[in-house]
Formats: structure tokens, sequence, C-alpha cells
């Protein structure tokens, strides 16, 4: 999103010292669809009101008019609004969208997508997140933060397959990630090629392609060494697939080979793993490892929190959430428990509780210092999760705010 300012002076501020400043002077040309603006003024929602902010939409087209160098001043580049601007958002919509409807779309018809897949498929919401895995699985391979070392191209498209998979539209991410692959030529050796392949098995898998998802995955094996650190969370991977698949046998072999090339380093997926093999021994009767297993999962301290979510969430643990929060006082916990009540009450089409949900753990996140690691990473993700509902009781205004706080956060988080 591109955050404006409609008063001169609040804009001027944001490049006062800069050397080579510059001013966008956008130009709005009356509107003749009412049913379609790209922008909105949020100001009366924002902390600083007299900075008269206005949000102008993902995709939005502009004009060049001219550009205006001056001895003493900022340069001024003169921009103005495309008149045309439904035909560049059908392109981004037709990735998802069957072809027929796009000559007559509106950005009513936008809203109402997302708004009916939360509605008839919720259990297919907010269940990845990918934008996590790339920043993980990158610094896991190549010991380095992502911005600097990948091109931009690459993170926008990633921003934007992350908000399509978060709203389980899988096969609209899928194509986003493929099409970073076949645009920029990149080798299958490349750590961004072994990463976004990761991810599309990834997403393949929670669409329950697990032919598609282990091709990839297959990729990934041909040219990682098993030495390296990211093989562990492949294993993994492969481990679900077979677990999906009834092969139980197989999954613990998977599982247990990422923890041997695991050894004692940490990857994001550790805790996870001691919990599938712990409950596949109890499932065989072998009480004594499995206890073994269960005791190392208790006992793994992740260097990073991330919110984590059940593959399954019934009643029963609805109960237990609630029941943990009356009396546990860690903050992390605290949203943990929240969030997964929240994920509950959603796919028990409950949208209400579910906000409410989501609310209180956001309340806890603005409450902690803005240094702390494990907030700054979940706190994009819960953001998003909340613009979501938000959009289905079309609240839009509060939507863009919080997505514009997820894009802002992750922008200048300290891995970007």
């Amino acid at each position: 999103m591109l955050s404006t300012s409609r008063d001169h002076a609040a804009a001027s501020v944001f490049i006062r010292g800069a050397e080579n400043a510059v001013i966008f002077k956008i130009n709005i040309p009356n509107q003749n669809d009412k049913s379609f603006l790209p922008f909105i003024d949020i100001s009366e929602f924002s902390e600083l009101p007299s900075e008269e902010e206005v949000l102008f939409f993902m995709g939005t087209v502009f004009s060049l008019d001219s550009i205006q160098n001056q001895p003493d001043g900022p340069c001024v580049i003169d921009l103005t609004l495309n008149d045309d601007l439904s035909n560049h958002f059908r392109k981004l919509v037709s990735i998802f969208l069957p072809a027929q409807f796009l000559l007559s779309i509106k950005i009513d018809d936008i809203v109402n997508i997302f708004v009916q897949q939360i509605k008839y498929k919720p259990r297919s919401i907010m269940r990845t997140d990918d934008y996590n895995m790339f920043n993980q699985y990158y610094y896991i391979l190549t010991g380095k933060q992502t911005s600097s070392n990948i091109n931009s191209t690459i993170i926008i498209y990633t921003h934007l397959a992350f908000f399509f998979s978060n709203f389980g539209l899988y096969a609209g991410a899928i194509y986003l990630y493929k099409k970073v692959l076949e645009s920029n030529h990149i080798s299958t050796t490349n750590p961004e090629s072994i990463i976004i392949h990761m991810i599309i098995g990834y997403l393949y898998y929670h669409s329950s392609e697990y032919d598609e998802a282990s091709l990839n995955y297959a990729i990934v094996l041909s040219v990682l060494d098993e030495e390296k650190l990211l093989t562990g969370e492949l294993y993994r991977h492969l481990g679900d697939i077979q677990m999906k698949k009834d092969n139980v046998d197989n999954a613990l072999s998977y599982y247990e080979d990422a923890l041997r090339i695991v050894g004692n380093q940490h990857i994001p997926s550790i805790k996870y793993i001691y919990e599938q093999i712990s409950h596949i021994l109890e499932q065989q009767g072998n009480f004594n490892n499995a206890r073994m297993y269960k005791i190392q999962s208790e006992k793994t301290d992740l260097k990073k929190y991330y919110l984590s979510v059940p593959a399954i969430i019934n009643k029963e643990k609805l109960i237990s959430y609630q029941s943990q929060l009356n009396n546990e006082t860690e903050p992390v916990e605290r949203v943990n428990l929240f969030y997964k009540s929240g994920i509950y009450y959603f796919e028990h089409d409950q949208f209400k509780e579910a906000l409410e949900s989501f609310l209180e753990a956001k309340i806890i996140y603005e409450n902690q210092p803005s240094s702390c690691d494990p907030f700054y990473e979940c706190l994009p993700t819960l953001f998003e999760n909340i613009a979501m509902l938000y959009l289905f009781f079309k609240d839009y205004i509060k939507a863009l705010v919080l997505w514009r706080k997820a894009i802002d956060i992750r922008i200048n988080s300290p891995s970007n």
C-alpha cells in the first residue's frame, strides 16, 4: 500500500535533510466510476490525524506528467491517477478468477470473493505462514537476512503470494511463486529457488495435492546436501505427506531422519517433530519412548516464537485454552492461547468471537516493548488476520489500516 498525505508540509517532513529529495504530486481527475476508488483517507483513524494520510491500494496505476528539478528544493514529479484502473485490477485477480467474470468485475466483486472464501471455506484460512517461512529458511540456508540479498521483485511477489495463501487461495499463491521462478530465470541451485520450491510444496500439501507437493520437495532434495540444516525441515514436510497418506512407518522414518540431521541445532519445526514422533510411538504402544520424545518437546526452548496452530482444534481444546487463560500470566503464552481460540471460532463460523479473541491478542502485543523479537515476528500475521475479519464484516477502513500496519512492520523489521 502507498502512503501519501494531503498536506505538503507533512510530506516534506519525511525528506528533510535528504540529499536527493523527491516529492510526488498526485493529481486525481474526476472519477466517473463511483463503484471503485483506489484510495482512502484514513486520517480520522490515524494516531496523527494532522498528517491527513491517504492510502492508495496496491496495483494503482499513475501516468507521468512532468519532472521538475528545482535548484533550491526537492525534485517534484507530477503524476495523474490513471483513468482506466479497473483493467489493471482485473489482471491482478485473474490469477484466481474464471476468465468470463473479468470483463465486468468491480471492486465489490473482488471483496465478495474474499468474503465468500472466509464464509464458506473457513478451514482453509490462516493455515499457512509462507512469508515467515521464506525468511526463516533463507537464513537457515545462507546465514544471511533476506532483504539485502534478494531481488526486490521476488520480495514483492512474496508479499502478494502470502496474501493469497493466507486466504486459502493456494492456487493463486502457487501461480505467483512459479511466475517468480520463470520471470527471473532462477537456477534450481539458488537459495531463492530452493526455498520457493519448498513453499510451493507446502501450499500443495495444504491443497491436499500430495503428489504435486512431493514433486516440488523432490526438486529440493535433488540439489540440497543432506548435511544442510534445511534438509531437516524438508524431511519434516515429507513426513507430513506420509502421515496424510497413512504411511505411518515412512512418516516416522522421515521425522527421525530430520532429528538426525539437525542434531543439537535449532530449526523452526524441532518442537513439532518431537511431538509427531511422540504421537506415532504412542499410537504404536511404545509408551516409554513416546514419553521420552514428549519430554524433549517440552524442554525445547525455541529461539524465536511463532504463532502456532494445531492441525485440529476441537471443543475440548478450546475449553482447555480458556482454562489456561485463567492462570497464565506470560504474555507470549496468553497471545498463543487467544490466537488458537480465535482460529477455533473462525473455523466454526463464529466470526464475531474470532475477532474478539484476535483483538485480545493484539492488545497484549501492543503493550510489549517494540524491540521484543518474538512479538515483532508475529504481529504482521495477527494484523492480517484481524484485517481479514474486518473485511468480512465490511469494515473496509479498519481492514486497510491493519493491512497497512502489517506491511509497515515487515518492511521495517530487523530481517528487512
